[in-house]
């Protein structure tokens, strides 16, 4: 924990998932990438949160992922690095499906999430979703024990594995999954705090973010609120999220 906030990350070497106060916070910029962020021209896509939510959420990669509202828009409220989004009742931000983001050789998503209430089996903020009950190629949940959930699919079948933290409800937290081709790792801020060895079988589809859709469904629906989402096509070390805004 720094200064009030939990930070979390998960680095997967590969992945595939399926159904299952601001105190002393450093201060709020634009959340740019400056010259100390090394993974800035990895970058796949980038959404501040800090656009109203009916205008889309707006990607800031340069790379044109948008964000879309399903089932409802998120809020508008503030956040460790700037705006942030509030979610609840079923409101998502989805990012089209693109070829972009079928990366089998490594990648890195990442954001701060706050948990309001864990009254579901599981609550997934973030995931890529091919709107199917049992294939999700990668997707990062807490339980309701408050342990983290790590899920990948590598084609026959899912791969979902308990990770040792465990988040706390009413606080920020940074959560991150990474793949670099072998193995998924989880990381609480910039430390490592879990991983195992998998395969992934990635896919054309679209992230889903404030929670999932299973046959339109929606499933694992986020009560809390989320900020600075990135995804990167490789694995970060931990050296790169640690200069994450915020951390």
């Amino acid at each position: 924990m720094w200064g009030g906030w939990i930070v979390g990350a998960l680095v997967l070497g590969s992945a595939g998932c399926g159904r299952l106060g601001f105190d002393d916070v450093a201060p709020a910029g634009d959340g740019g990438a400056g010259p100390d962020d090394s993974a800035a021209g990895d970058l796949v896509a980038w959404l501040t949160f800090d656009d109203p939510p009916g205008d889309g959420a707006l990607d800031s990669s340069g790379n044109g992922h948008d964000g879309v509202c399903l089932d409802g828009c998120p809020g508008s409220i503030a956040g460790p690095v700037a705006g942030a989004y509030a979610f609840d009742a079923g409101a998502l931000i989805s990012l089209p499906a693109s070829l972009a983001f079928a990366l089998t050789d490594g990648f890195t998503v990442a954001a701060w999430v706050r948990f309001d209430q864990l009254d579901l089996p599981v609550t997934c903020p973030f995931g890529k979703s091919l709107d199917n009950v049992d294939r999700n190629p990668w997707q990062l949940c807490v339980r309701d024990d408050r342990r983290l959930l790590a899920c990948v699919n590598h084609g026959a079948g899912n791969d979902c594995r308990t990770q040792t933290p465990e988040v706390a409800l009413g606080t920020w937290t940074h959560l991150a999954m990474s793949y670099d081709g072998t193995r998924v790792r989880v990381f609480v801020g910039a430390d490592e705090r879990g991983g195992f060895d998998t395969t992934i079988a990635d896919a054309e589809a679209r992230i889903l973010i404030g929670g999932d859709l299973d046959v339109g469904v929606p499933y694992g629906s986020l009560r809390g609120a989320i900020d600075d989402f990135r995804l990167w096509s490789r694995a970060l070390a931990a050296t790169e999220l640690a200069a994450l805004p915020g951390l």
